[in-house]
Formats: structure tokens, C-alpha cells, sequence
């Protein structure tokens, strides 16, 4: 039978913009300036249909009580006399947040006998990563002939299944070449 399944709404927004300038400073000297940011914003839950997990909560089950609402929500849909008996229907939820920008300058030369490119760069990213699983499936018989799908749940506590990470990196480069004739 089918199973009426909880799915968050999952939204990406990204962005990304550049600016290249250039100033002619002499006949044979030119500044070149290149500027980018990017950002991008995910939000939002995959159901990912219980296929990886069934646990069983033993002979007499839990009530429905014992499982922890998630994503805002405050009950499982089902009347608090329920038994549970088993447990199932991996639902993720991600928080994703990333920005990075970046700023290179070059010297550019051409003379008679030498052209050249004197150069520097930096770039600098931030990212916050917060993922959390969930269930779904509940089972409300001990032969596991009912399963229903309900909001999104934890078992023993609400931060259950919650990892978050947090990175950054800045980088500082300079480069030259140059070619004689």
C-alpha cells in the first residue's frame, strides 16, 4: 500500500557576480583588476523513503509520545494513545551556507625587448554546513502490518541525528612571467 510521506520544501539560491577593470597607466604599463563573489543558500529536506533502516522499539512498543517532532512541527499526526513498534523512513534536512570572493591584480608590460605580467591574488570562502536526519514511517502493530507516514521525528532527543560544520579558507598567491626577445 502506499504511504502518504513527509517532504520538506527544498529551495537553492546561488549567485555569482565579476568585475574586470583595466587602466592604462603608460604606453607600455596597463593595471588589471579582476573581482568575483559567489554565494549560495541551500535549504531544505530529501525524503529518502526509509529504504536504509527499520528499527524495531521491542514487544511492547513506545508511544507515540516518546518520538520528538522535527522541522517545526509540533506532533507526529497521530492520536497520543498509539503504540509504536517500529520505526522507519530516513528523512534529511540540510542548511547549507557558503560565500566566497576573490581579487587578483595584474601589472602588465610590454616593452621592446621584454613582456611581462607581475600578478597577486586572494581569495577568501566561509561555508556553514548543518544536516540533520529524521524519520517518518512509524509501524502501530507488532507484525508490522501498519505503517504510517507522519511528520518528521527524532528518537531521545531533538539534536539527534544533527551535525554541523563550519569551514574557512584564505589563500594569498603572487606570480610573474615574462618573455624576452
Amino acid at each position: 500500500s502506499w504511504i502518504s510521506l513527509y517532504n520538506a520544501p527544498f529551495r537553492i539560491k546561488a549567485s555569482g557576480h565579476s568585475l574586470q577593470a583595466g587602466w592604462d597607466l603608460s604606453d607600455d604599463l596597463t593595471l588589471r583588476s579582476i573581482t568575483a563573489l559567489r554565494k549560495t543558500r541551500e535549504v531544505g529536506g530529501n525524503q529518502l523513503g526509509g529504504a536504509f533502516s527499520l528499527s524495531r522499539l521491542g514487544a511492547a512498543g513506545l508511544p507515540v509520545a516518546a518520538l520528538i517532532p522535527g522541522l517545526g512541527t509540533t506532533s507526529l499526526g497521530l492520536p497520543n494513545s498509539t503504540r509504536v513498534y517500529a520505526i522507519s523512513g530516513v528523512t534529511s534536512y540540510n542548511d547549507v551556507k557558503q560565500k566566497q570572493e576573490s581579487q587578483e591584480f595584474q601589472l602588465i608590460g610590454s616593452f621592446p625587448e621584454v613582456e611581462f605580467v607581475l600578478g597577486a591574488y586572494y581569495f577568501h570562502e566561509k561555508v556553514r554546513d548543518a544536516r540533520q536526519s529524521f524519520l517518518s514511517i512509524v509501524y502501530t502493530d507488532a507484525a508490522l502490518t501498519q505503517a504510517f507516514g507522519v511528520n518528521p521525528f527524532t528518537v531521545g532527543s531533538a539534536a539527534a541525528g544533527l551535525g554541523s560544520q563550519n569551514a574557512e579558507s584564505t589563500s594569498y598567491a603572487g606570480f610573474a612571467q615574462a618573455t624576452w626577445t
